[in-house]
């Protein structure tokens, strides 16, 4: 009878009410009392689950050596008057990086040691949502901002899984005015997020700097601001906590909003679709005293002071005009002593506009702020385009889409061009590899008369140049090509690392069983020498002679930003006006990336169709493989998804098999709908609604998803198709023929071995018979020549036996088989079912192609010859025509 608990009364549409009992929440003790206003007039507000993310902290910003500073300020209160305390959270600066030395953090997660793929370097600070670390990404080498949810959050399974569900959501958006997420997981019990570490400072440590902003200059920070906001806007994404610390401007003069996606409770509408009407009700009014506030009252919107759970788009356009006011004035909109002072003041005292508080703010700018700041919000900017519009009017940027620079602009941006292709090592760095490539081809034709072993070393040669220049290159500069096949090396599993170790085992058995391991030793070393030295003698010296052009396009290109340009339209302008040859020095200015998005667009006009591509051929493969990281992506995500969900269906007391099954599904719908928007947004095709339409929409579309998941319908059994396409997967995708390959390979060096096709003693005897054929200058090339191909052609031709193992041994007999296993094992690099549609019939022409015929349609010699020219032909075409996921 001392247990407490919560008696549920709900009224239905026919008059009757409805009684369900509850668990008593573990934290409504009762609510915790604001702290005393400090000295400054600032207040931090500790209400448990919904202190939201409140620093600059949490973005990500570090003090480290590459020069990413960390953030220090003061506090800005966040509320939240019905939540209930939790134990030990910490306080923190608003805009800082200060350690707090309270709990409240994840279990496991120090300051050191490692979560998932993240190394963690340094505590960065604690918030309302958790810890925050500096942390090393070892798959991509990058360093990030890794927030780490709090434990007492963590406990809440159907909470955790609803902000998981937006975090996700938000980690969709590829904008360059907002922070990144990358990536979220779980390790021993810790659920984490990681985010884009944003080399530069908030728009709070800015002020409090300067104590006030120019007001071009605050116009056009908040213009970066608001195409952000525009892009979650149009995703059906509301911030609710927008404020000058989640503003940060990076050291390009970029500003992007930090935490969108992590500081929201999500809607009620989404909760009702998820748990039947009696649980729903409870919920509701759960999540109403764990974030009826949840926001920041110095910025927060009035309508959002009484329930953020129906607030819309116009609330984050209310806080950042109380954002532009700081910016303008250095001082809040409203001051006081107490939080419920300071929401009344919100709601229904007048704003001092800011030129009344700065002379220097022009009448048209204070009107902006003032229409931002209407405390009805269908008085305010109904949308984010129309303060754009304005926000450009004032800047002179209204017609951004026929922007034409300055002369002065677009004649320093062509100097620093020309000056960049000015190099004199620049044209050598693209002749030196073809001629080192033709050169070593055509020794390697030229020793095939005197050494097939080294001639095949020769081969080797520009092979080993080009992989020891990747590497030394990669790890030094991480180009494209180098930052993806390093992800998905490091993310293979077991089975990929097991089949590769084997490859290069039985490529040294190989080489060792022929006689050409010396040889092919020799000659590598020799071209890792050349790929050393070109990078070092050819590649640094170009880099550092165009260090100077860059750093002044750089500065072009920021004081471009800092005047409110668009990026996509900064970008255009500087592949406008770089010359014919482009591409490089858009790519050393923004990236591979980015030159993809741009040249699409330049090749829309006749201009740009004109211009060259600068290594296009790299195109291609980065496409391969990162619609290989995406797969790695979506399987990881689903993965992470189901435990959360899982975990959440469980807490709400669904069966754990039951539970499971619908997890499945319910990780599938999101991860599609993921995927769905995140080319939506990439496409710009979510931006032709307006957006509480396309909020409704994307809430309507996830809700109809999560309860077709939950009835079992989302995901449907598979088709004969797709079943057939599984099990020829698992009969004849690369694993099966990687494994095929390598015993083909073992068995012809076996063979080769059983019929001593390359003993020492032949080997040495070859080698006496040659230099007794050399009698005078006149003939030693040739006699020599003459020996050794007699030599070698009496032992290749030679009678031998098939392999002496029953039944298999018939395969062997010729080196045919060992062509026809490097076949299948080199068609392992590409997945699927597909490829062996070209290399099964290429490797059964390769290994009795003569025996059968097949050749003997053309009168040739060589017939076995033939059938290997056949099949290695086959694998070219299975390469190019043959490749599909896995």
């Amino acid at each position: 009878c001392s247990t407490r608990f919560q008696l549920l009364i709900k009224q239905t549409d026919d008059g009757k009410f409805r009684f369900k009992t509850a668990p008593m929440p573990k934290d409504s003790k009762g609510a915790k009392k604001p702290k005393p206003a400090r000295p400054d007039g600032e207040t931090k507000i500790e209400r448990g689950v919904a202190a939201g993310s409140s620093t600059q902290m949490e973005t990500g910003q570090a003090n480290q050596s590459s020069k990413k500073h960390a953030t220090k300020g003061k506090a800005e209160p966040t509320i939240n008057s019905k939540a209930q305390p939790v134990a030990n959270s910490g306080t923190i600066q608003d805009a800082g990086l200060t350690k707090v030395e309270s709990g409240g953090g994840s279990p496991g997660a120090s300051a050191t040691g490692r979560l998932g793929p993240y190394r963690l370097l340094s505590l960065l600070g604690e918030g309302g949502m958790g810890s925050v670390y500096l942390a090393n990404q070892t798959t991509l080498d990058r360093n990030v901002a890794l927030k780490v949810v709090k434990s007492d959050l963590s406990k809440n399974k159907s909470m955790l899984a609803r902000f998981t569900r937006e975090a996700y959501a938000a980690a969709q958006l590829v904008h360059p005015n907002v922070v990144q997420i990358y990536d979220m997981g779980d390790d021993r019990g810790n659920c984490y997020f990681s985010m884009e570490l944003v080399d530069g400072q908030s728009l709070l440590e800015l002020v409090q700097k300067r104590k006030r902003l120019d007001p071009e200059q605050a116009t056009s920070f908040i213009l970066h601001a608001a195409r952000g906001l525009q892009c979650a806007h149009n995703a059906g994404m509301v911030h609710r906590d927008i404020k000058p610390a989640n503003l940060l401007v990076n050291n390009d003069g970029l500003v992007k909003v930090a935490d969108l996606g992590l500081v929201k409770v999500p809607d009620k509408e989404e909760i009702e679709s998820e748990v039947d009407e009696a649980v729903a009700f409870s919920a509701s009014q759960d999540l109403t005293r764990a974030g009826s506030k949840l926001g920041t009252p110095y910025y927060m919107a009035p309508e959002q002071a009484r329930s953020s759970i129906n607030v819309d788009h116009r609330a984050d356009i209310y806080s950042l005009g109380c954002t532009y006011y700081v910016l303008l004035t250095g001082k809040k909109p409203f001051e006081a002593n107490s939080v419920e002072e300071l929401v009344s003041k919100h709601t229904s005292a007048p704003l001092v506009v800011p030129s009344r508080v700065v002379e220097r703010v022009p009448e048209q700018i204070s009107d902006i702020v003032a229409k931002m700041m209407e405390k009805r919000p269908e008085d305010r900017y109904q949308t984010m385009d129309d303060l754009i519009a304005d926000l450009e009017k004032h800047l002179g940027l209204s017609s951004a889409s026929a922007f034409t620079p300055d002369e002065s602009d677009a004649d320093a941006l062509e100097q620093s061009a020309a000056s960049f292709y000015g190099t004199s090592l620049a044209k050598l760095r693209g002749l030196l590899p073809l001629a080192m490539t033709a050169g070593s081809l055509l020794l390697a034709f030229v020793m095939l008369f005197v050494s097939w072993k080294i001639a095949t070393g020769f081969v080797l040669l520009p092979i080993a140049a080009f992989l020891s220049y990747f590497i030394i290159s990669g790890t030094r500069e991480a180009p494209i090509l180098f930052v993806k096949s390093r992800e998905i090396v490091i993310r293979s599993g077991w089975l990929s690392w097991l089949k590769w170790t084997a490859a290069a085992l039985l490529l040294v058995l190989a080489s060792f069983m022929v006689g050409t391991f010396v040889h092919w030793m020799l000659l590598a070393a020799l071209g890792i020498g050349f790929g050393a030295a070109f990078y070092f003698l050819i590649d640094l010296p170009i880099a550092k002679s165009r260090n100077q052009s860059i750093g002044d396009a750089e500065k072009l290109i920021r004081k471009m930003r800092l005047k409110g340009m668009e990026e996509s339209t900064v970008q255009m302008f500087v592949a406008k006006y770089s010359g014919n040859h482009w591409e490089e020095f858009f790519e050393s200015l923004f990236g591979y990336e980015a030159k993809r998005r741009t040249r699409d667009e330049v090749g829309k006009s006749e201009l740009g169709k004109k211009k060259p591509k600068f290594r296009a051929w790299r195109d291609s493969i980065a496409d391969r493989l990162q619609s290989r990281i995406e797969l790695m992506n979506n399987e990881d995500d689903q993965k992470h998804l189901q435990k959360i969900e899982t975990a959440g269906l469980v807490e709400q007391g669904i069966s754990a098999g039951d539970a499971k099954e619908q997890a499945v599904q319910m990780a599938a719908a999101l991860v599609d709908h993921g995927d769905s928007l995140r080319v939506a947004v990439l496409q710009k095709r979510i931006a032709e609604l307006d957006p509480e339409t396309q909020r409704e929409n994307q809430r309507n579309k996830v809700r109809a998803m999560l309860a077709e998941a939950r009835s079992g319908k989302y995901r449907k059994p598979p088709s004969l198709m797709k079943r057939a396409s599984m099990i020829l997967n698992r009969l004849l995708g690369s694993y099966p023929r990687f494994l095929l390959g390598c015993c083909l390979i073992v068995g012809c060096l076996m063979w080769a071995n059983q019929n001593e096709l390359f003993s020492v003693e032949e080997l040495k005897q070859t080698a006496v018979n040659a230099a007794n054929s050399i009698t005078d200058n006149e003939t030693k090339i040739s006699g020599t020549t003459e020996v050794v191909s007699q030599s070698t052609a009496t032992r290749l031709n030679k009678e031998t036996e098939p392999l002496g193992v029953p039944i298999l041994g018939n395969l062997f007999f010729n080196f045919n088989s060992l062509i026809a296993g490097l076949i299948l094992a080199c068609s392992a690099i590409v997945f699927g079912w597909r490829m062996a549609i070209f290399v099964l019939p290429a490797a059964f022409i390769t290994l009795w192609g003569e025996s059968f015929g097949v050749p003997r349609l053309i009168d040739v010699k060589h017939l076995h010859t033939l059938s290997a020219v056949i099949g290695v032909g086959l694998l070219v075409m299975g390469i190019l025509f043959g490749r599909s996921e896995k």
